[in-house]
């Protein structure tokens, strides 16, 4: 048997045979049917798992900054988070600016991008792996995977890490078709690919050495010193296209984005995050797992495989290895060029996002190794089933034994599948193990991805949204808010500032006005819901004056001693005050000078300020107006019960 050799294709129809255009369209190339049958079921089931979603955590944050910023160059080249993504912020500018605050628009960007991305997926399987039925098991594998669920489900991620997909696979074609034909056009096709990644995700600066390691691995001959010489020797000119653009990318990167780099606690969780990627998320994700999630809130959840089904795997992937790299040489390239993608990956988290206070779940995520994930995929096919033609003449290039003269021809890209004649007992396991293993793959990865979705559609963001919206629809139309951040489960502590509702709010319709000093200002509780506001923390000694506490006379300021001293913080200082008039007032506390109008009789005033200190100052500023307060409170506003 060849090292190309794969499944059988079904024969054409007979000749003269007469047919419907759909009974002829499959009949002259079934596999392709097949691969848009798969594709089709995959983006239904993505829809049914993003369509009980929302917007989430750093949605709100990108959306806001995409009303605020202008287009270019503010919002175009803003890092957010160490992120560079242009054409992510563009993406997001379009859809806030014609419907803020929605998430179906973005769900639906994020499918059309994976249906772009899962056609030139399978573009990819036929240019290098033999035209046969067996593309359809990476294909699936890829496809079905859980690893990309994230991609297809919370726009933060999917908006910039589709974009980086569809250019690694865009660029490992243009890399074979070079390969095989050096024509430059391909080189520019590789330029182009790099650059559409950057725009959306900085992560596709390792494009560039995947495209180095698929080269060396899978498109030239001979041991590591002489297969690593023969990339550099035969493919230097797309190593200077690469190299030019990735260095250009790099000096902007720098000079608009802070360091990145954080150290790990210490070696020990290096390993636990290296074993758990590995382990527990990416070989379970290639085959449809994780099977069971860790729900985390409003986030995405965490892989949880099962310990049995994690040894099983293990087991699963080491039996596989062994048995096709028995089988052909090509499949050792193959699982290297997957090792060693691996450990890249996990050198660079380990060195950007371990460290911190999310360490500990890094290795549960699996949109660190979404891109790992569709080499890894791509790596199994060609372990199974070797090389197409295109991509073996090009690895064989260079060694003696072979001449262009006797090197096959490459086929297109869609020409109809078929493979070399089997006794038809072999073609009957082969069908039946191909049914198999798709079964397998499209069963596994459609129950994980319902569970995903199961955890996927909670999502307390949209209720709480609701629940405001419906208020403000109630509330009087001048009526004013101060300002507070939304409860830690719709969007954590560590995001702010883009915690406050005066971020979160800004796109709902009618807008709540909010205002750091009023009489009687309002503020949303932790369940959406529009309440009074109480001051707590510190109140104010007993005053001197009989009947009146501090007196404000004759444009004399009053100063409210304080039980105790405050430390500079963000407070809000209640004042309940009597007054004999009308008049221009002001309070002070800290580094905050306000000015308010006080108003005849009993009444107060809210204000929001800044600093520390043990007193309050209140001076009216028309002498002919008497004020009296024995009622100051400095401390935290809160809406009242």
């Amino acid at each position: 048997m060849s090292e190309t050799a794969g499944l059988v294709a079904p024969p054409h129809p007979a000749p003269g045979r007469r047919e419907g255009w759909l009974a002829r369209w499959y009949g002259t190339d079934p596999v392709r049917a097949a691969a848009i049958g798969l594709i089709a079921v995959h983006l239904v089931i993505r829809a049914q798992v993003g369509a009980g979603g929302y917007l989430v955590y750093d949605d709100f944050s990108l959306a806001w900054r995409a009303a605020e910023l202008d287009l270019f160059p503010d919002l175009m080249f803003f890092v957010y988070n160490n992120h560079l993504m242009p054409g992510t912020m563009l993406v997001t500018w379009v859809v806030t600016t014609a419907w803020p605050m929605s998430y179906p628009p973005y769900l639906v960007v994020m499918l059309a991008g994976q249906a772009v991305l899962a056609v030139a997926f399978y573009r990819l399987l036929r240019l290098v792996l033999p035209a046969t039925w067996g593309v359809l098991i990476p294909l699936a594998m890829f496809l079905f995977s859980p690893l990309t669920l994230e991609a297809t489900a919370w726009w933060a991620v999917g908006g910039s890490q589709l974009g980086m997909l569809l250019a690694l696979v865009l660029a490992l074609g243009a890399q074979v078709k070079y390969a095989r034909t050096r024509r430059t056009r391909h080189l520019v096709s590789l330029g182009l690919s790099f650059a559409l990644g950057v725009l959306f995700f900085e992560k596709t600066l390792l494009l560039a050495p995947i495209v180095f390691l698929f080269t060396a691995c899978l498109l030239v001959s001979g041991g590591p010193v002489r297969s690593t010489v023969e990339t550099v020797r035969r493919f230097w000119r797309s190593w200077l296209v690469l190299g030019a653009l990735a260095g250009g990318y790099v000096m902007l990167y720098l000079a608009l984005a802070p360091s990145g780099a954080r150290q790990p606690a210490n070696t020990g969780e290096v390993v636990t995050f290296a074993r758990e990627i590995v382990g527990t998320t990416l070989l379970p994700g290639l085959i449809g797992g994780p099977w069971r999630w860790i729900d985390v809130g409003e986030g995405p959840p965490l892989t949880a495989t099962p310990e049995v089904l994690r040894w099983a795997t293990w087991a699963a992937f080491a039996t596989l290895v062994i048995v096709t790299v028995s089988r052909r040489r090509i499949a050792a390239r193959a699982w290297l060029l997957l090792a060693l993608d691996m450990t890249m990956t996990v050198v660079l988290l380990a060195t950007t996002r371990l460290g911190g206070i999310y360490s500990p779940a890094a290795g549960l995520t699996t949109r660190y190794v979404t891109d790992v994930g569709l080499v890894g995929a791509l790596c199994v096919g060609v372990a199974l089933f070797g090389l197409a033609p295109a991509p073996a003449a090009a690895a064989a290039e260079a060694t003696p034994e072979t001449t262009p003269e006797t090197t096959p021809e490459p086929a297109p890209v869609d020409a109809p599948a078929t493979a070399p004649t089997r006794p038809d007992g072999r073609r009957v396991a082969a069908a039946a193990a191909l049914v198999a293993a798709l079964v397998l793959l499209v069963g596994s990865g459609g129950w994980t991805s319902a569970r995903f979705g199961d955890d996927w559609k909670h999502k307390v963001g949209r209720e709480y949204l609701a629940t405001v919206r419906a208020e403000l629809a109630q509330a009087p139309r001048n009526e004013v808010f101060l300002d507070a951040v939304v409860p830690d489960w719709v969007m954590p502590g560590v995001s702010a500032p883009d915690n406050l509702q005066s971020h979160m709010f800004r796109f709902l319709e009618p807008r709540p006005q909010f205002v750091t000093a009023a009489e009687n200002p309002r503020m949303f509780n932790d369940q959406g819901h529009i309440r009074p506001v109480q001051i707590d923390g510190v109140t104010n000694r007993p005053g001197p004056e009989p009947n009146c506490g501090y007196k404000a006379t004759g444009g004399r300021t009053a100063r409210v001693e304080l039980q105790k001293d405050v430390f500079a913080w963000r407070w809000a200082i209640r004042v309940v005050y009597l007054s004999g008039g009308d008049a221009p007032a002001v309070v002070s506390f800290g580094s905050t000078v306000t000015r308010f109008q006080i108003r005849h009789g009993v009444n107060q005033i809210v204000i929001v300020v800044g600093g520390g200190g043990d007193h309050v100052n209140l001076t009216i500023l028309d002498p002919n107006v008497t004020a009296c307060t024995n009622e100051v409170t400095v401390g935290t506003p809160r809406p009242q019960p």
